[in-house]
Order: structure tokens, then sequence, then C-alpha cells
């Protein structure tokens, strides 16, 4: 995938091939100057990329192991401006996921079990709020209260996936 960034640069995201490296793709930047750098690192299998307005940028992994291990769950992974990292969906039925985009409704689109033929779907993932992933203890007890506080506001709401559409 390939995304032109903000600040005019290109964003290219790496799918790494066999034995399909875990944690090993890559994001690359290149700039309007026609040097390149390593972006962000630590992915698996990163098939496609896209920047909002707000100038944050979402990775899509196709899966979050080797492909050759047979588990194809993949993620959606915003990456804001500073370098925090939120994981917005990791598996739970994302699966096989091949291209996303962000609508003129904020939400992200992605396209899902597309190595499927007759069982791809288009997801929308309408909360892309951040969260800080869990790299500290703070981050860990803030993480536990949302979670528990979302488990609870759960019962009476829409689902992350508020909606999935079949495509024939």
């Amino acid at each position: 995938g390939v995304a032109k960034g903000p600040d005019g640069a290109y964003y290219i995201s790496q799918f790494t091939g066999f034995p399909f490296p875990e944690g090993e793709a890559k994001i690359y930047r290149v700039g309007t100057d026609g040097k390149s750098s390593v972006f962000a690192d630590g992915f698996t299998q990163l098939t496609d990329l896209e920047f909002d307005p707000a100038g944050n940028l979402y990775a899509l992994q196709y899966a979050n192991q080797s492909a050759w291990k047979g588990a194809f769950d993949g993620s959606v992974i915003k990456i804001a401006p500073d370098g925090t990292r939120t994981t917005l969906l990791s598996g739970n039925g994302l699966e096989s996921p091949s291209a996303l985009t962000i609508g003129s409704d904020g939400a992200v689109y992605v396209t899902n079990r597309g190595d499927r033929p007759g069982l791809g779907q288009v997801l929308r993932i309408e909360n892309t709020k951040s969260i800080p992933e869990p790299d500290s203890a703070l981050g860990v007890l803030a993480i536990g209260a949302f979670g528990v506080g979302w488990l609870h506001k759960k019962r009476n709401s829409k689902s992350l996936i508020d909606r999935v559409v079949a495509l024939k």
C-alpha cells in the first residue's frame, strides 16, 4: 500500500514474503527530496495504508502471525502523528483484510476475507478514538479501566463494527 502523507511524502507498506516473519514488516517514508527512511516497524504482512484528515496513519495487517501458521486474523493499527500506536481491531472476525480507506464520515472501511470467493465483506469501524497501547504499568491500568467501562457500555450500545456488508 502507498499513501501520500500530510507532509507531501509517500508512505509505503511492506508485505514480507515467505516465511512471512512476524514483526519484520516496515512502513517506509519517501520524502519530497526522494530520500527514504523507515517510518515505523514491528508489523507483520502489511497490505495497505491511509491517512485521515487529522494526520493519523492507519496500517492494515493481513495476518498477525506468519501466514504459514494458518491463522489469518488481521489488524487495523492507528499511528498518531506523535507515533503513538492504537490497535482499533485485531481478529474478532477481521480475517485476511486487504485494503482500507477512511470515509467522509470518519469511519474506517476495510475489505475483509478478500481471499475467499463468495465470502468477501466490507467492514465499517466507527469508533477510531485513540487509547494508548499497554507499554507501561499506567497504560495497562488505564486500558483495564477502559475495558471494564466498555464491557458495561457494550450491553447498551452498538458493536465496534456496526455494519457488515457482504460482497457478492
